[in-house]
């Protein structure tokens, strides 16, 4: 341990006298630049772990999520840009692009207020009125993702 690090314990052991001399510990004897190292004590490691998770499966589960919500924000953010071109007059509100693909709203499966669309916008990026540009890029965006992933996994 270098001279700073001895200076910052110092410190350390300065500050902490006062409150803990009116709790009745002395800091006499304690050393807080001293590491205790688990190996050294493997008692102390017995029964840390509660469960056993697989990482694999935790990890191919979150890979998953994270291409799905991709998809969503890659179609999302051309929603947006488009509605925003819309908004400054830059392209004309009965130009293709806002074609919708199809119209749930108002149903159970509408993304704002449906009792089955509000839970699958916000865990799987559901859109219940998408147009064409916004539809074909999340859907091939995430299709290719996920056909990579399982063409990667059968090369190895």
């Amino acid at each position: 341990m270098n001279n700073h690090q001895n200076a910052i314990f110092h410190q350390i052991t300065n500050f902490l006298k006062t409150p803990l001399a009116l709790l009745g510990v002395d800091l006499k004897n304690f050393q807080f630049n001293k590491i205790c190292h688990f190996a050294n004590h493997p008692y102390l490691c017995k029964g840390l772990s509660l469960i056993k998770v697989n990482l694999s499966v935790l990890f191919k589960v979150t890979l998953a999520y994270l291409i799905l919500q991709a998809g969503f924000l890659l179609g999302y953010s051309l929603h947006e840009g488009f509605s925003a071109l819309k908004g400054y007059g830059m392209i004309d509100p009965n130009h293709f692009v806002f074609n919708k693909a199809y119209n749930l709203a108002g149903t159970i499966l509408s993304h704002k207020d449906g009792i089955f669309g509000i839970p699958l916008h916000v865990l799987f990026g559901w859109y219940s009125k998408p147009e064409w540009v916004q539809f074909m890029m999340q859907y091939v965006f995430t299709v290719g993702m996920f056909t990579y992933w399982r063409s990667y996994n059968t090369n190895k």
